[in-house]
């Protein structure tokens, strides 16, 4: 799976300052979304340390005064911004990508293609920020990784039912 690495690093409590999910493949962004949003703080400190917007309804001062804030109870604070294809202020983060909270997760999950990397936000992240390009499944692979997918969850499903 291409998100394991990710994922393995967040279990191991390395948590980047900035993640980025973008790309054409919707399934292994939200998964990583999932995790994040459930595994990496417990129900009490979600209560106070976790936020989720969508990309629509929020601002770019509105992402950096939440970030730049310290956490309640957890030892890092999580803000998802969900469906950020959809938000266009991101010139207005350059500096804070630059210069990002150490205690702050910035999650943003930039589905239905790829971000523009010539963009000088972009360009900023590189530097401080995890990202993750997630690539559509080519159909001439789609058996061989809905196979193991069902291996991994110790599932068994043989070809004839997979090419329905």
């Amino acid at each position: 799976m291409p998100n394991s690495s990710i994922i393995k690093d967040l279990k191991n409590k390395k948590i980047p300052p900035i993640l980025v999910l973008h790309g054409e493949e919707p399934y292994f962004i939200d998964q990583i979304t999932d995790y994040v949003e459930h595994h990496i703080l417990d129900e009490s400190e979600q209560s106070f340390d976790l936020s989720v917007y969508y990309g629509k309804d929020i601002t770019a001062r509105d992402i950096t005064d939440l970030a730049g804030r310290y956490p309640v109870i957890a030892s890092h604070q999580i803000i998802i911004i969900k469906e950020a294809q959809d938000f266009k202020e991101y010139s207005n983060l350059v500096s804070y990508a630059k210069n990002p909270t150490a205690t702050t997760l910035l999650l943003l999950c930039h589905k239905q293609g790829k971000m523009d990397a010539r963009t000088t936000f972009f360009k900023a992240l590189k530097e401080k920020a995890t990202i993750f390009e997630s690539n559509k499944i080519p159909d001439y692979h789609l058996l061989d990784w809905v196979t193991k997918l069902f291996a991994a969850k110790k599932l068994h499903i043989n070809q004839m039912h997979c090419s329905c």
